[in-house]
């Protein structure tokens, strides 16, 4: 992992990330120590309510965990991080511009 310390950041960015951490609260807690008190994350993760057309190869795939919408809501609580938004098959250059 890079040293960040000292570094603060306007945005954060994880596409398809939190779903291989082991531990995703505190990787968030992590991320919102190195974000501008005004600074924003923007994350992607797999919805655990639509597994798509191969459902068993999801589940077997390398993910520590599935989200839903409920669930993405109470582990950004647990990090002490506001959420903003959660939707589904969300667009995602739509979804960054919010935030740019």
């Amino acid at each position: 992992c890079a040293d960040l310390t000292g570094r603060k950041f306007d945005l954060i960015i994880a596409l398809a990330v939190l779903e291989h951490i082991k531990n995703p609260v505190a990787f968030l807690v992590r991320v919102r120590d190195l974000l501008y008190p005004y600074g924003a994350v923007f994350i992607t993760v797999p919805d655990a309510l639509d597994l798509g057309e191969f459902p068993e190869e999801r589940l077997m795939s390398p993910h520590l965990h599935l989200f839903t919408a409920d669930t993405l809501w109470q582990t950004f609580a647990k990090a002490g991080l506001t959420t903003v938004h959660v939707g589904r098959h969300f667009d995602l250059l739509a979804g960054m511009a919010r935030f740019i």
